[in-house]
């Protein structure tokens, strides 16, 4: 399933839950289009949780799970962030929760 997809399926359920997502704008002429260079959106759950999510496939899960661990100690912060993999099969998301960097 493409990114643009699985984008639009994972926002529908963040609003299902009450979420109220923002994702970066797409602009040609750049590289990267994520917050931090890492996440696919920002996401306050009211009334003030903040989490950030990377959604991919569920088969990337762990590729995802590595690249941001990595990204979070190599910057000394510890933050709790998700990763949302979409199951073809089940046609729902499977997440993965980080809490920090697991020093």
């Amino acid at each position: 399933m493409k990114e643009k997809e699985i984008k639009k399926r994972a926002i529908e359920q963040i609003n299902k839950q009450g979420g109220v997502a923002w994702c970066p704008p797409k602009v040609k002429w750049l590289k990267e289009n994520d917050v931090f260079g890492i996440f696919d959106a920002i996401v306050i759950y009211p009334p003030s949780n903040i989490v950030f999510i990377q959604w991919t496939t569920k088969s990337n899960i762990r590729a995802r799970e590595k690249k941001i661990l990595s990204f979070l100690k190599s910057r000394k912060v510890s933050i709790y962030c998700e990763i949302w993999g979409f199951d073809n099969i089940n046609q729902n998301f499977k997440v993965i929760h980080i809490y920090g960097d697991k020093k």
